[in-house]
């Protein structure tokens, strides 16, 4: 199943005028909304704006965006106007059915986000408005005999009723009519106002049915998030309900993750643009420089989210068995004590036992529980001191350091050690603000340290050691890879300036082939003329040689003389027989005299014989001449036909040597091709890498930067503590003189005391006599007075 869940702003205009304007959001751009059954619209009143009563086919939640306006709602069930006046962070729940008006009275725009759930809506992912007037109202619906018949009124008012109103949406009101301005009822009991949320420090504000009853009824929920710049939202996901959510202020990126852990969105979201994260899918928002702030609603009044980061993760809920298991890395058992949230590092108190179970394992020292119990300020100076070595962020080489604020001092020897232990103290202090711990660091922890508040503090600093040695495992791979990538980077320099070398190479050879190739290309053009050329001359030579053969035919059909005179030899045999015709002439003229008559009719018919053979031999030597123009005319086309064929066979030869060439120049070209592409993108590589060089460039000068930051802030710190140091120094020697006078009258009080010791020796001494003597004279009193007593008894 495909999901567009990109964010879109309202891409219908249902109405726009003088009174304002009504946008909504359609499946046509969004089809996410009918898909998940939500709608979402925009109604924006100008001042007078006036939206006749109505009611809709849907649940929905408004949220003010901007401007003050009156709203009045007759319930189906309570036909009792409530007017209500709402304001900028309002947020008012508008029940299936109920008739409600809205009235602009300020001097400003206002604008109202709705959204709300679609299932019963008869046009999926809208709301479809039910106007009680107006010409699309309920009363132009009735014919005017029912309107006639139902309010008991005349045709004339009748007509005047259902046709006056002709505005279809929204109107302007004129001043004369005066709209009510307070409302009639607690507001409270209908209107959520969640920005009083947002100005008191949260930055979530979300109305439920627990603490807003009246979206029991309706069955949605809905909150308010702004986000700082640059922050991010924990991503979570809702099990009983689906979201559409608007973004009213600023803007930012978004990622939803979908089925079989696909991501179905990951797109920029800006200002009045709306879109969908369906239930069960995780969704995170990442604010923008102007940070974001954006009003959602959930199609259920008791939402079940559960969250993917921060206090109530599962992340933090899961043992950590479980997650080693899970993410498949190296189990830590103080990890868990290390933060509560997977990028959030937090300082829970560690027992005396783990303290020094972690101080054992990370070879810091070896202390017992009595140690801790009882602490001593030089055994916890030198934890503390391990502790930051470990942690590297104390330096080792501190008497370079310390050296320039020594100079300043009259014996820097005697303050060697003081310095070293207020360096120590300002590490110690920084840290533990750092890592928000919910004591601060003193001198006198250092000084003189008590048992909780040290295991607190070497709590903190060792879950810091935990975390920190934590997140360097996790970053140990990319180290590893960036180690690689700088070999990679390297290696792909010498291969870069290697194949620069070959493309200088090959750029020059192309340089000095592009002579050799132009001659080339000129002889293949010339080739090429040359066998055109050759092409039309053999065509001539093929039609004389049809010409020739033609006219052989026709001497063969004319072959009767070849016949009578077939060759050379035909043609001798005839003078032969003419040679004996001459010596029967002769004979029959030695016989002319026998017989005259005879002699005459033979000589006659030897005529005769001697005319045909004339005639014959005529013919012959005509037909011999004829024959042998034909013969010559037939060896010199054959000696033509044997040049024009040496011709074409050297014609033949060029061509092949100049389709081989051909070949080659493609081979040629092809390998040009080929490096030309090699060439692109090794210059796609070098721009790539150089783009990565860059990014170095710029990681690097941004370090530079913080070093040079740094540097500033450890020079402020030094000058703070040699100002620190040269006013204790003066203090010191106040007090040194100080002390000396004490010193002086305590050595007076201690002669004083001494004398009066020596005075009262001797007092008590004497008194002690005098005690004796009252003693003996006590004693013999005591017995006069016995025998006294005695005596009188006796008497």
């Amino acid at each position: 199943m495909d999901f567009n869940l990109t964010p879109q702003p309202a891409d219908t205009t249902v109405y726009e005028g003088d009174a304002g304007g009504y946008y909504s959001w359609t499946g046509a751009k969004s089809p996410a909304i009918p898909q998940a059954k939500v709608a979402a619209g925009k109604l924006v009143l100008r001042p007078r704006g006036f939206a006749p009563p109505h009611y809709s086919d849907t649940f929905k939640i408004g949220y003010v965006a901007q401007g003050t306006c009156t709203v009045g709602l007759v319930s189906p069930n309570d036909p009792q106007e409530k007017v209500l006046v709402i304001s900028k962070g309002d947020a008012i729940p508008v029940h299936i059915g109920a008739i409600s008006w809205w009235f602009n009275g300020g001097d400003s725009d206002f604008t109202i986000i709705f959204l709300g759930e679609s299932s019963q809506s008869y046009s999926p992912g809208q709301f479809d408005y039910f106007f009680l007037t107006g010409p699309i109202g309920v009363l132009a619906a009735f014919s005017p005999e029912f309107i006639t018949k139902i309010f008991h009124l005349k045709e004339s008012e009748t007509k005047k009723l259902v046709q006056s109103q002709t505005n279809p949406f929204l109107v302007k009101l004129g001043k004369e009519i005066n709209m009510p301005s307070q409302s009639n009822c607690d507001t409270r009991e209908y209107v959520f106002n969640l920005d009083d949320l947002l100005s008191s420090g949260v930055k979530y504000a979300e109305i439920t049915a627990e603490n807003f009853p009246l979206l029991d009824k309706i069955g949605l929920s809905a909150s308010l998030v702004k986000l700082e710049p640059n922050s991010i939202l924990n991503p979570s996901y809702n099990v009983n309900g689906s979201q559409i959510i608007y973004v009213l202020k600023g803007g930012g990126r978004v990622q939803i993750m979908g089925l079989n852990g696909t991501r179905v969105l990951d797109a920029d979201a800006q200002e009045d643009q709306a879109f969908v994260v369906p239930k069960f899918f995780a969704a995170t928002q990442l604010a923008g420089e102007d940070g974001m702030e954006f009003f959602s609603l959930s199609t259920s009044s008791k939402p079940i989210v559960g969250q993917l980061a921060g206090k109530e993760s599962a992340w933090k809920a899961l043992s950590s068995p479980v997650l080693q298991a899970a993410l498949n890395v190296c189990y830590n058992p103080h990890q868990k004590k290390v933060g509560a949230e997977m990028s959030k590092f937090e300082y829970p108190r560690l027992p005396r036992h783990e303290i020094i179970a972690v101080l054992t394992e990370s070879q810091i020292a070896n202390v017992s529980e009595a140690d801790l119990l009882h602490p001593d300020p030089d055994l916890i100076c030198n934890l503390y001191t391990h502790i930051f070595l470990l942690i590297d962020t104390l330096q080792e080489d501190q008497g370079q350091m310390e050296f320039g604020a020594l100079e300043l001092l009259e014996n820097p020897d005697h303050h060697v050690h003081s310095v070293q232990v207020m360096n120590l103290y300002n590490k110690i202090r920084e840290l533990v603000a750092a890592v928000n711990c919910p004591k601060a660091f003193t001198p006198k922890d250092l000084i003189k340290p008590e048992p909780e508040r040290t295991e607190l503090f070497l709590s903190a600093l060792l879950n810091f050691h935990l975390h920190r040695l934590t997140k360097l495992n996790l970053l140990k791979p990319i180290g590893d890879d960036l180690d690689l990538f700088e070999e990679r980077q390297l290696a792909a320099k010498d291969r870069i300036s290697q194949l620069n070398a070959e493309i200088a190479e090959c750029e020059e050879l192309r340089e000095r082939e592009v002579p050799l190739v132009q001659e080339v290309n000129s002889k293949v053009k010339e080739l090429h003329q040359t066998v055109s050329g050759l092409n039309k001359h053999q065509m001539t030579l093929k039609t004389s040689i049809k010409q020739l053969k033609e006219k052989a035919k026709e001497m063969d059909e004319k072959g009767y003389v070849l016949k009578l005179f077939p060759s050379y030899d035909q043609i001798s045999e005839a003078e032969f027989a003419l040679v004996q015709s001459v010596q029967e002439n002769a004979n029959l003229r030695s016989k002319i005299v026998q017989s005259p008559d005879k002699l005459q009719r033979a000589l006659e018919e030897k005529k005769l014989v001697q005319i045909e053979t004339k005639n014959a031999e005529r013919a012959a030597v005509q037909a011999f001449q004829d024959k042998t123009s034909t013969l010559e005319a037939y060896a010199k086309a054959c000696k033509k036909m044997s040049k024009h064929f040496a011709q074409m066979q050297a014609v033949q030869e060029q061509v092949n040597s100049a389709k081989s060439v051909d070949k080659d120049v493609k081979v040629l070209k092809s390998k040009l091709s080929d490096e030309g592409v090699l060439i692109k993108s090794l210059e796609a590589k070098l721009v790539e890498l150089q783009s990565i060089a860059d990014q170095l460039k710029e990681f690097r000068r941004q370090l530079e930067k913080e070093t040079s930051l740094r540097h500033e802030e450890v020079t402020k710190e030094l000058n703070n503590v040699k100002l620190e140091v040269g006013s204790k120094k003066q203090a010191l020697e106040v007090r040194h003189r100080q002390v000396e006078s004490v010193v002086a009258e305590a050595d007076a009080i201690i002669s004083k005391k001494k004398i009066a010791k020596e005075e009262g020796e001797a007092t008590m001494q004497e008194l002690g006599r005098k005690c004796e003597e009252i003693v003996a004279e006590f004693n013999n009193y005591s017995k006069l007075i016995s025998n006294l007593v005695a005596v009188s008894e006796a008497d």
